[in-house]
């Protein structure tokens, strides 16, 4: 195989899937780097080339098919030669078009994945303010609840002595009419005695 098969072959192993951390990884140091960038611009070169290969191998293959359909096969080993050639040609074609194909499917997939992987950081950035802001908010409210049930016992036991006093007060009112019943009773108890003394005394 010629050199420049070998380094289409290289390359479409290297087009082969990577497992998926280290194809992040990969992508991540390739979509910040501008040496990538500029390798980028001499692989599409390369690209060129494969094109053009592909273009001569596929011409060919087509010279060699005709080759064998118009001339007469003198002997074996001119047959042979020419079905090698048939051969070459097209291994030639298949090597170039499905490094075309896998490049351009691969420019596809990479662009989609590096979409991807942005849109994965947005959404982690986004969940990361999200869960930032509940966990304040959480704990806001936890200091709300906080405050509501200090101010809840606060008025509990303001309510308590609220009632003691109402109950003192209840003690004290009906102390003083027990006090002002017997006052009255009394006040009576004094006139009628006073009546009494009054009228003993004109008796006498």
């Amino acid at each position: 195989m010629a050199l420049h098969y070998t380094l289409i072959f290289a390359l479409l192993i290297f087009e082969l899937p990577l497992p998926h951390q280290w194809r992040r990884n990969f992508l991540y140091v390739i979509s910040r780097s501008r040496w990538v960038a500029s390798g980028f611009y001499w692989i599409r070169v390369v690209y060129v080339f494969v094109f053009l290969l592909f273009l001569d191998a596929v011409v060919r293959m087509q010279k060699t098919e005709n080759e064998l359909r118009t001339e007469p096969i003198a002997d074996a080993r001119m047959e042979s030669q020419l079905h090698a050639r048939k051969f070459y040609s097209q291994r030639n074609v298949y090597l170039t078009g499905f490094t075309l194909f896998l490049g351009l499917i691969l420019s596809g997939t990479y662009h989609l994945v590096l979409d991807l992987l942005k849109r994965e950081d947005e959404m982690e950035a986004t969940n990361r303010v999200v869960s930032d802001k509940s966990k304040q908010e959480t704990t806001s409210r936890h200091d709300e609840v906080k405050k509501l049930r200090q101010d809840l016992s606060n008025m509990q036991s303001e309510l308590t002595e609220a009632r003691k006093q109402v109950v003192d007060f209840e003690n004290l009112r009906k102390q003083a009419e027990g006090q002002h019943q017997e006052y009255m009773r009394l006040a009576d108890r004094y006139n009628a005695l006073e009546k009494q003394s009054i009228a003993d005394k004109k008796g006498d």
